[in-house]
């Protein structure tokens, strides 16, 4: 089997990727420089922002990480450690949304259709060298692909 080349089949399906489904990784040492120097600019502000942040994401979980650190590094081993509890909280709220999500996933079209255009995705970055090889997906074609999703999803059992 051709591993270059997408069933047809798919490619009749599908074709333009979306930006908002793209998922850029983040270099932790680039993050973790803006956060250690936004503790050192103002640990106050940084405190400050953990406190009215309910659902951690990956910047705030460095800067509280850096925080901690800097609580630590001057010897306030108790604040330190109220800051990780509040942390381990916030990361247990992502863990739940993430959670959620790969329910929506499995069990909804747009679940389906999510993950089917992540999958897309993948595929035309390994093949960002071969451009016409990539699939490019247009906005009328996910909605007719949903729109035959949701139409397989109200199908009873066994039809």
């Amino acid at each position: 089997m051709d591993t270059d080349t997408p069933p047809k089949d798919f490619v009749k399906l599908m074709h333009a990727g979306d930006e908002s489904l793209k998922y850029t990784p983040k270099k932790n040492n680039e993050m973790w420089s803006r956060a250690t120097k936004s503790v050192q600019e103002s640990p106050e502000r940084v405190f400050n922002e953990l406190e009215n942040t309910r659902v951690a994401n990956d910047e705030t979980m460095a800067k509280g990480i850096a925080l901690a650190k800097h609580y630590q590094a001057m010897g306030d081993d108790l604040k330190a450690s109220e800051l990780y509890v509040e942390l381990a909280k916030k990361a247990t709220e992502a863990g739940r949304t993430v959670q959620a999500l790969n329910l929506m996933r499995r069990t909804t079209p747009e679940g389906v259709l999510m993950s089917t255009m992540r999958e897309v995705e993948s595929y035309n970055d390994k093949m960002k060298n071969k451009p016409n090889k990539q699939i490019n997906i247009t906005p009328e074609q996910r909605a007719e692909f949903l729109g035959k999703l949701r139409e397989a999803y109200a199908m009873p059992e066994g039809n």
